[in-house]
């Protein structure tokens, strides 16, 4: 059950991954397109900013998904390797990783609800009447929950002494 668990998590991080590339490429063109419009074309793309901001959005909801499975977040590694008691530093790293489940719960159970509010209203951005303003808030919760599947990973890691058990020191 774990190891289909954790094979889960390594595609969806796949699947992450590619999310993320391609919203750094259009966020790219985007801005640089912006910058040839207004400073040499003497225009202005009314749109550009706007999409480039909600790619953004996007890329940092999954991008720290990606962070957490890859341990890559701001932590406070220096002071728990000092901790000299593995049992000690094992609990800590246990209770930092329940805190960040338990934000992330939160973050999905109430961003769940008001991206289907939005998602119902059917409001549209003020720039491109063609685009749902709830596809960038369900970024919120989907973004959470792949970070929510990774940390669980890494508290049973750390929890059962499995191999690969370095992460979590948030």
């Amino acid at each position: 059950m774990y190891q289909a668990f954790k094979n889960f998590n390594r595609l969806a991080n796949e699947g992450a991954k590619v999310i993320i590339i391609f919203s750094l490429i259009i966020m790219t063109i985007l801005v640089f397109s912006q910058v040839v419009f207004r400073y040499v074309l003497k225009e202005s793309l009314s749109w550009s900013e706007e999409l480039a901001r909600y790619f953004f959005i996007w890329l940092t909801f999954i991008g720290a998904s990606v962070a957490a499975r890859e341990k890559s977040h701001i932590c406070v590694a220096e002071f728990i390797a000092r901790i000299k008691q593995n049992k000690l530093r094992k609990m800590l790293m246990v209770f930092a990783n329940l805190l960040s489940i338990s934000f992330l719960a939160i973050l999905i159970r109430y961003g769940v609800p008001i991206a289907q509010r939005i998602i119902k209203l059917k409001q549209v951005s003020p720039s491109m009447p063609f685009l749902y303003v709830g596809i960038v808030y369900i970024a919120i919760p989907i973004g959470s929950l792949l970070m929510l599947f990774n940390l669980l990973e890494i508290f049973i890691e750390t929890w059962f002494d499995r191999e690969g058990q370095k992460g979590g020191e948030h």
